[in-house]
């Protein structure tokens, strides 16, 4: 082995002196091409040789440097020029391209309603100042709204359209020539003006086919609308639609031609803007509803011939809504009720013009999908609450079948649309609808919404849309539809509960049956939900309880369910958490627990022939309660019921101290009590490993705790008829035989807490007894109790010379 490590030393050697070697020569290398590049200039004189120092051996810790070329500037002979700053050509593109915005943008057409708003000032200041004539006015303003149109005309193929904006003045400066020409100077009546506007429009809309221009196409849209509303100052509701029709037609197939999609939109929010007064008016309903109707289907019809899919509308769904916006709209302006009657023509005449579309399914199903969610959304409305309710609640069970027969989320969304709507209905009465309903009715309609709630949720699982999310958001509407339903059958007159228990019964019915259905089916939402219906079914029962309900059996049957349910709901929880959230959960749900339990002790330890008190029967409780948690919490290795046992066993000891001031109930019922205290502090302070930081702290918390039930325990017995030992000498007493007890449970199970603890209770007792005991006691009395106390010191300081291993233990 010396030998194999002396030739890896020698190996290594050869290895340093081959490097060192190369590392020579690349120095040697650098230094003469550095010396023959710095020739000496002629101008400059020569500089003095100096001796070259020796080069000395440089060994790198790291990789070699790496050759980088010199810059230009230390290289001699070479001279660096500056090179020609290039032209900023992107830049003064850029400022030519602003330019020729602005110039465009911002003068060109800005100018243009500059002259528009020009014209009309003009023609107010003529007209106010009375300087011509209006039918020389009127002609003066056609003359130079024709001068811009033939000037316009003329000028047709300028670059940015400047031809077509020039004659866009021209029209609009005659469409406002012909408003002032009837309004302000009465020279024609108004039957001339639609005639006017409509052939003005017609002339718009051929320079539009004939230019396939957008521009024309809105004024002459826009104009010609306007002008199928004037009609309607004289009450002529049938003209104005026709004209309405004579203008939206053409404009629709000049759409349809140039394949417009957004001059389709455009078309429909014009169209039905310039009906709204035609639907206000009172007229024939049916006459005012199918101009709505038509014109809505003409333009639903011609955005799905332009229609192509794009991010913005993949699905073709502005026709399917605007279908829906005319049902809405008819309904929102027809107020008798007959609503249900034009709304199914409505979608009839939908699915009709979808059949239309049998190349482009997509659009066909938009235009199916918009006229089925019309007439089941909209049809039931306008009846009362229980018909219109029943009919959204029976459509939504209906849609919930057909979605699992052909498979269809989008059946499937229009079946909880449904349903939505006929809550609505149930919770919010129409116009002219009775506020209440008979008992009957309501429960059978209650009872139509729980099962299309169930329906629907069951469609939305099987359908792929989130199972998990339906089925909490039907658990979470079923729970006051059922609670509903319940109500009205339990404080009917044949029954007669309590409103409290009236709520309470199906809460508890309803958690259970989600508790069960979530650990069954491992549905973690549903077992959420389940708790969280049982919080409220416990927050009832207190309700129940202020209101004065009093029946020992029945209530202590409603504890044991509600204690039942919330140890089965937390233990369902087991595999769903970690330790840590599980620990919390236990804690949580222990604390209600125990509740119960202080409430069973008290419901049956008040009455009679038992009746032993209030204050009594709450600390039974308590201490039960503690108990229970503590010996579950040691067994099950549960930290979380630690906290709340320690916390009901202090309300305990509370109670067990003060009974002798709040009544008398006997010695050995006192003595029996803070017997048990104690031993459920023993019992509490066992369970302290459970926590290894907070161990130590939870012991002395119990050992402080014992030594105040063992003050007052030692202190019935002493003062008792048996022995007759008085106050003050029974207290001292009782510290130092409980300060003796300490040193000899600390040595003999190796506790040192426990002998610190016993030093303090002997300090105590020391100071106790020179500054009260003395100067009260007999001589008898005083000495006994002093050697009592010395021989417990001394007996205390053998133990520790006889046991001097022991102190080394870290207990």
């Amino acid at each position: 082995m010396a030998e194999e490590d002396q030739g890896s030393i020698v190996s290594r050697l050869e290895v340093v002196e081959r490097t060192t070697q190369q590392l020579r020569l690349r120095l040697d290398t650098i230094e003469q091409s550095i010396a023959g590049s710095t020739k000496p200039s002629a101008l400059a004189p020569e500089p003095q040789a100096q001796p070259q120092p020796q080069a000395s051996v440089w060994i790198p810790s790291g990789p070699p440097p790496v050759r980088r070329r010199a810059p230009a500037w230390m290289v001699p002979n070479q001279t660096s020029q500056p090179k020609p700053k290039s032209a900023p050509v992107k830049d003064e593109k850029r400022l030519d391209d602003l330019e020729y915005k602005i110039g465009l943008t911002g003068l060109l057409r800005g100018g243009a309603v500059v002259i528009v708003i020009g014209i009309i000032y003009m023609v107010g200041l003529v007209a106010s100042r009375g300087l011509i004539t209006p039918r020389v006015q009127f002609a003066g303003e056609l003359g130079l709204c024709l001068a811009f149109m033939v000037f316009g005309f003329i000028k047709r193929n300028e670059r940015e359209d400047f031809g077509q904006l020039m004659v866009g003045i021209g029209s609009c400066g005659m469409y406002l020539s012909f408003a002032g020409a009837h309004l302000n100077k009465h020279l024609f009546s108004g039957e001339v003006l639609v005639t006017l506007f409509v052939s003005l429009s017609f002339a718009n809309l051929g320079f539009a086919t004939w230019r396939s221009s957008k521009s024309f196409l809105a004024i002459g849209m826009i104009g010609g609308l306007t002008a199928a509303m004037l009609p309607m100052h004289q009450y002529k509701p049938i003209l104005d639609i026709g004209l309405h029709f004579l203008i939206l037609v053409p404009t629709a197939l000049i759409v349809l031609k140039n394949r417009w999609r957004d001059m389709a939109v455009a078309l429909w929010i014009t169209s039905t803007a310039a009906l709204i007064p035609v639907l206000t008016y009172d007229s024939v309903w049916m006459v005012r509803i199918g101009g709505l109707y038509g014109a809505s289907l003409i333009c639903a019809a011609i955005y799905a011939f332009v229609w192509t899919e794009t991010e913005f509308d993949p699905w073709c769904g502005i026709s399917a809504l605007i279908v829906a916006t005319a049902g809405i709209g008819a309904l929102a302006f027809d107020e008798v009720r007959h609503g249900s009657l034009h709304v199914l023509v409505l979608a009839a005449a939908g699915i009709i013009a979808g059949l239309g579309f049998n190349s482009k399914p997509i659009a066909r199903n938009a235009f199916w999908l918009g006229s089925l969610a019309t007439a089941v959304a909209l049809s039931p409305i306008g009846y009362h609450r229980f018909e219109a309710g029943m009919a959204f609640a029976l459509m939504s069970i209906g849609l919930a079948l057909a979605s699992l027969r052909f498979n269809s989320k989008a059946l499937t969304a229009l079946g909880v649309t449904e349903l939505a709507l006929g809550l609505c209905a149930y919770i919010a009465p129409w116009t002219n609808s009775p506020i209440h309903f008979g008992l009957g009715a309501e429960t059978w309609l209650l009872t139509a919404f729980m099962v299309a709630t169930v329906a629907s949720a069951y469609a939305s699982a099987k359908t792929g849309r989130g199972s998990q999310a339906m089925l909490l958001a039907a658990c979470v509407l079923l729970l006051p539809l059922f609670t509903r339903a319940a109500f009205i059958l339990l404080t009917a007159p044949a029954v007669g509960f309590l409103p409290s228990l009236a709520v309470l019964i199906p809460f508890m019915i309803f958690a259970a049956g989600l508790l069960v259905i979530g650990r069954r089916l491992d549905w973690t939402l549903t077992l959420v939900l389940g708790c969280c219906t049982l919080v409220l079914a416990n927050l009832q029962y207190w309700q129940l309880i202020s209101d004065g309900f009093r029946s020992p059996g029945f209530d202590s049957l409603i504890v044991l369910i509600l204690m039942g349910g919330t140890v089965y709901g937390a233990l369902g929880m087991r595999e769903e958490a970690g330790r840590d959230f599980f620990d919390t959960l236990v804690g949580i749900a222990g604390v209600p627990v125990a509740i119960f339990v202080v409430r069973l002790a008290f419901i049956w330890l008040t009455i009679p022939p038992i009746h032993l008190g209030y204050p009594a029967a709450l600390t039974v409780g308590a201490l039960v309660a503690a108990l229970f948690s503590g010996s579950l919490a040691i067994r099950m290795n549960w930290r979380g019921l630690v906290p709340q046992g320690w916390v009901m066993l202090l309300l305990a000891s509370v109670g067990a101290l003060g009974l002798q001031e709040t009544g008398h109930y006997g010695l050995w019922f006192e003595i029996l009590l803070l017997a048990a205290c104690i031993s459920g502090v023993l019992l509490m302070v066992k369970g302290a490993h459970l926590f290894p930081k907070q161990g130590m702290g939870l012991a002395g918390f119990g050992v402080a705790t014992i030594w105040v039930l063992f003050s007052k325990l030692a202190f019935i017995v002493f003062t008792s008829k048996w022995l007759g030992i008085k106050e003050t000498p029974a207290l001292t007493l009782a510290w130092t035989v409980f300060a003796i007890a300490l040193i000899l449970a600390g040595f003999a199970y190796h506790a040192r807490y426990l002998r610190f603890w016993s030093f303090g209770v002997f300090g105590s007792t020391i100071v106790k007894i020179f500054l009260f005991d003395l100067a009260a006691l007999d001589a008898g009395i005083r000495v006994f109790i002093l050697m009592l106390l010395g021989i417990g010191m001394v007996g205390a300081g053998y133990w520790y010379v006889r046991r001097e291993p022991v102190l080394g233990a870290k207990r």
